[in-house]
This record gives structure tokens, C-alpha cells and sequence, in this order.
């Protein structure tokens, strides 16, 4: 933004609020009477030389507010400064660096609102065929388990609202295993698909604990969007997706907008009344589907693209100061991308 110091009044116009809800909305990132001169000190955005940019950030949120939807993610947050982002990503492998992220923002009067527990299949099924495992092992599980108990202990300390993804089986990682569908059983199977074995799985930790609420993954076939109909009506015929929330999860990989909003679209053909996370779309995508109100009030996505080059020629974030501009440049996108 080219204002130095922006004012509430300022950022409410921008954003599109009335100036209540922004000097409400707004105290969840740490932001107070001392305006944008305090929050910037405050959060260490000043010395890293910010001091203008980082409206962006407060501008977007209440942007976001605005429209009722939601960006996880985990932002950069150190002892020297940290930039308050109140929808958090976490998974089951980094979950342990929750309650220091919450620890800091509190320190700058910040606080977090909810949070999205991710069951990691990342990590654990994106690997070369020959080291796949057959299924999740007693280990993963115990790690599920554990990295579920941690967050729900912080969020009854600190307050926020946290949903559980289910653990999925992925479709996308074929670049990875030199084929396609490589988490698919023989046909012989009751569960032969990545499909049916996830929607098995959703079944299954549902009824095993009704306390936790879950986020349940819609998986589908990669780079076919129609199968995403099929996997969010099963969650339709069971009454699940009136309990829970949606998420599509067989998107992150893909780098075609067109197939994003596709599939995006025959989700919310097979619910119209469902509310939906998606995985790691792209912005390209997520501006076509907020525009076409394929994503709306209730809705979220994820993503950790922000550390990626921000344009051909250039870099991957390499230390604390390109991280947080990084950050501050793909939120100022977000903005854009669904004002």
C-alpha cells in the first residue's frame, strides 16, 4: 500500500466495512488504540522495514472477514518479530510448534481463532513407490493420536476451534511414484479405490470419536474433477456433510486453474448446502471461484505456497526478511484476488 501510516478509518474503506466491525475484528491480530504505528512496533514488522506493506495483511483479513471465509496457514513468526495471522495449519508431524506460535502471539496481543489439524499425508505417502507403505501403521496412528490430545489440551487453554482432518489416501503423487493410482487395492477388494478407502476411513473415525470435529476429505482421481461428485454424495447419502465440514482434498498438487474450479464446482453441485476447505488451490483458482461464488461465507482454504518464487527468474524465501515480505506479498494477492 502506499499509505505509511493507513488509519482504521482508511483500512474499513478499503476493505469494504463498516468501522466498528474493523476496530472489532481487527483486536484479534493485536491491533489497539495505538493504531498502525503500535501494531507495526509492536510486532517487529517495523524494523524489518514493512512499515507500509504490512497493511496488507490487515486489509486482507478484513476482507476476509467480510466475505465470511477463511486462509489457513502457519505465517513466520520469530522472537524478533512475528506477524499474526489468526487461521492457523498445522499437522500431525509439526504440530509441537502450535502453543509457542500461540505463546508469541500473545505477546503481541494477538490470538488465534481456529485451527486446522492436517493428517499429513504429504509426508507420509509422498515418497518413491518401491518405500510406500500398505496402509497407515501403528506408528502414524500413535502420532495421529497424540498430535489430536496436544491440540485439543491447547485449545481448551487458550480458546480456539480446531477441526481434525480424517486421514485420506491421495491420488495426486503420481510424478512422485512413476504411476498412477498407486494407493488402489486390487479389484477384489470391498475398498479398491483411494476413493473408497478414504470414505472408509471417514466412517470409521466418526463413529470412533464423536467428540472431535472432524474435517472430512472428499478424495477424487487426479486430474478428474467428476470424481469429486461421487465421493462428496457418498458423504451426503451417510449425513455427514451436515455435520461436518467438506474438504476437497485431491487438488493441492494440481497447477491447472481450470481443473481447481471444475472439480470446485461438481462438489458443490453434489452439495449445494455444504461448507468446504479445500487444499492448497491455487490463487488463480481461488479468485475464480469466489468470483463465481463457488466458494462462499463458511468456506476456507489452505496453503503454504507463500515461501514459493513470487515470478519466473526469481527465489524460493531464503531468510527472515524474505519470508515475512514473501508473506506479506502473497496475502496482499488474497486481497485482490477476492475483494
Amino acid at each position: 500500500m502506499s499509505v505509511q501510516t493507513p488509519s482504521l478509518r482508511n483500512l474499513s474503506r478499503r476493505a469494504g466495512v463498516s468501522l466498528g466491525s474493523a476496530s472489532r475484528w481487527l483486536r484479534h491480530l493485536g491491533y489497539g488504540r495505538g493504531g498502525y504505528p503500535a501494531w507495526i512496533e509492536a510486532t517487529g514488522l517495523k524494523a524489518l522495514g514493512y512499515d507500509g506493506a504490512s497493511a496488507s495483511i490487515l486489509e486482507a483479513y478484513l476482507v476476509l472477514r467480510r466475505r465470511g471465509l477463511r486462509f489457513n496457514t502457519r505465517p513466520p513468526c520469530n522472537r524478533s518479530a512475528c506477524l499474526p495471522w489468526p487461521w492457523l495449519l498445522v499437522n500431525v508431524f509439526n504440530y509441537g510448534v502450535l502453543e509457542a506460535l500461540i505463546e508469541r502471539y500473545r505477546a503481541v496481543g494477538a490470538r488465534v481463532e481456529a485451527v486446522i489439524l492436517d493428517a499429513g499425508v504429504d509426508t507420509y505417502w509422498r515418497r518413491p513407490r518401491e518405500r510406500l507403505p500398505l496402509d497407515y501403521d501403528g506408528e502414524y496412528w500413535g502420532r495421529f493420536w497424540e498430535a489430536v490430545d496436544a491440540v485439543r489440551s491447547l485449545s481448551r487453554r487458550y480458546g480456539f476451534s480446531f477441526e481434525v482432518v480424517v486421514p485420506d489416501y491421495p491420488d495426486d503423487y503420481s510424478s512422485v511414484w512413476g504411476r498412477k493410482h498407486a494407493l488402489w487395492l486390487e479389484e477384489s477388494s470391498d475398498t479398491p479405490t483411494n476413493v473408497h478407502r478414504t470414505l472408509e476411513n471417514v466412517l470409521w473415525l466418526v463413529e470412533h470419536d464423536k467428540s472431535l470435529l472432524w474435517l472430512l476429505p472428499a478424495q477424487g482421481y487426479e486430474d478428474e474433477p467428476a470424481s469429486l461428485y461421487y465421493s462428496v454424495s457418498r458423504l451426503v447419502e451417510h449425513g455427514l456433510a451436515g455435520r461436518y465440514r467438506v474438504a476437497l482434498a485431491n487438488l493441492c498438487t494440481s497447477r491447472k486453474a481450470s481443473v481447481i474450479v471444475e472439480s470446485i464446482a461438481e462438489a458443490r453441485r453434489a452439495c449445494p448446502s455444504c461448507s468446504f476447505h479445500v487444499f492448497g488451490p491455487s490463487l488463480a483458482a481461488v479468485r475464480r471461484v469466489v468470483g463465481e461464488g463457488l466458494l462462499r461465507s463458511g468456506d476456507s482454504w489452505d496453503s503454504t505456497a507463500w515461501t514459493f518464487p513470487r515470478g519466473p527468474g526469481f527465489w524460493s524465501s531464503k531468510n527472515t526478511v524474505e519470508r515475512f515480505g514473501y508473506f506479506i506479498f502473497y496475502i496482499r494477492h488474497i486481497a485482490d484476488a477476492i475483494r
